[in-house]
């Protein structure tokens, strides 16, 4: 399984990776997650208790790939790889050999992880070329899909907003329609913040299904 993440720096996706990574070194209902380089494992086991600390890590513009295997009550069930293309990737011209293996993944991928800074998102103050390259190397991948995949839209720094508005979907509205249209393609908004309550986080859910459209 494949799974590719894209986000340009700054919005968070070292955060939520370390976040999760910390979490499941604990079993969760008999899940755990363990990296296959040990490296990579005392990285981001560093860098979630740096979190809980409430020291952030800092935005780069470096691709990483990560190998993971998903266990079950001490067996591995899954093996999948995680590759995180930031900034720099995202917006070099489609000829580069960064832009050439950003596609190619995009094509082979299980699954693909957007993530977005939803304060800056609902402000407005994001700029349309960021989402909109995003968007673009995603419909080019999509043009000759034939096998299942997961879209999923993480709009981090939920726990910052107050009011949302239609802004914090409006970039989308067209990914939105390819994925509805798709017999192939399932999608989600994703509401993320550090330090969420669970009742924060169902109602971060019930306004997001407001603006979009749907009942609670």
């Amino acid at each position: 399984m494949k799974i590719v993440m894209l986000g340009h720096s700054g919005v968070g996706k070292t955060t939520y990776m370390a976040s999760l990574y910390g979490v499941l070194q604990q079993s969760v209902q008999g899940f755990r997650l363990k990296t296959r380089a040990n490296e990579d494992h005392k990285r981001l086991v560093e860098l979630a208790e740096n979190i809980r600390q409430g020291n952030y890590p800092l935005g780069t513009d470096q691709r990483k790939d990560y190998d993971f295997d998903l266990r079950y009550q001490g067996d591995n069930v899954l093996t999948f790889s995680w590759s995180d293309y930031r900034g720099r990737a995202l917006m070099e011209t489609q000829d580069s050999e960064q832009a050439k293996l950003l596609i190619q993944d995009l094509k082979q991928a299980d699954g693909i992880m957007i993530f977005c800074d939803s304060f800056l998102l609902n402000q407005g103050k994001v700029r349309n070329s960021q989402i909109g390259r995003m968007i673009s190397l995603i419909n080019h991948s999509l043009k000759e899909l034939e096998h299942p995949l997961s879209i999923s839209i993480l709009l981090t720094k939920f726990d910052l907003l107050e009011n949302i508005t239609n802004q914090l979907i409006k970039p989308f509205e067209g990914l939105i329609t390819t994925i509805t249209c798709s017999n192939n393609i399932l999608g989600a908004f994703i509401p993320v913040g550090c330090g969420v309550k669970q009742g924060e986080r169902k109602k971060g859910w019930g306004e997001i299904n407001k603006v979009i459209g749907y009942d609670t």
